[in-house]
């Protein structure tokens, strides 16, 4: 992902990235959604990574960390997905910005 980025971005722009957070990803969750056309859950081929080797990645395609946020599972986000709930308290996503 970011010696692509690093080729297609312009000099000194910045972007976001975000990941399923690296404990929930350690934990075995990856990325996932159901198909609304048939209901099936398709699971996207994935790998976890820390949040070490998503620095390490950027760093060695000449990328600087900027800042990050977890995302932290709440009621109002349990209140757009119900699976979620058990996520309250929890972190969700991680997001980086780099430039």
């Amino acid at each position: 992902l970011f010696s692509t980025v690093s080729r297609t971005l312009r000099p000194g722009a910045s972007f976001y990235a975000s990941e399923i957070h690296p404990v929930r990803a350690a934990g075995g969750t990856l990325a996932h959604f159901t198909d609304a056309r048939d209901g099936a859950e398709v699971s996207l081929a994935g790998f976890p990574h820390t949040e070490l080797e998503i620095r390490l990645a950027a760093s060695a395609s000449g990328f600087h960390e900027i800042e990050s946020h977890n995302i932290v599972g709440t009621e109002e986000l349990a209140s757009l997905n119900e699976k979620w709930r058990r996520h309250i308290g929890q972190p969700m996503i991680q997001i980086w910005r780099f430039q």
